[in-house]
């Protein structure tokens, strides 16, 4: 038996987040990494209180998006500058099962 998905059980879109540097915080409080099987650059820990929990990225969000850049190709050592070297970004991010569609 097969039913169509209802708009509440839909997979999350992927979003807007604007990432933003604090004068008195070290770095944006989050980090960088890779998943096995999976693939693209993922948000892993959150610090609380800090520049990414105010952007509202999440552990498990995958980057799509740096500016006007796409992440697809790109790897962990071409992203972070791109992150980095801002006063702010905007980064598209999302979960994975909503990007994979």
């Amino acid at each position: 038996m097969s039913e169509a998905l209802s708009s509440n059980d839909a997979a999350p879109r992927p979003r807007l987040c604007h990432l933003r540097k604090w004068p008195d915080f070290n770095g944006y409080g989050f980090n960088l990494h890779a998943e096995r099987g999976k693939a693209g650059q993922f948000i892993g820990n959150v610090d609380p209180d800090s520049p990414a929990v105010a952007a509202n990225l999440r552990p498990g969000d995958r980057i799509v998006q740096v500016g006007y850049v796409y992440m697809s190709a790109m790897t962990h050592v071409t992203k972070m500058p791109l992150i980095s070297h801002s006063q702010q970004r905007g980064l598209v991010v999302g979960r994975a099962a909503a990007i994979n569609r």
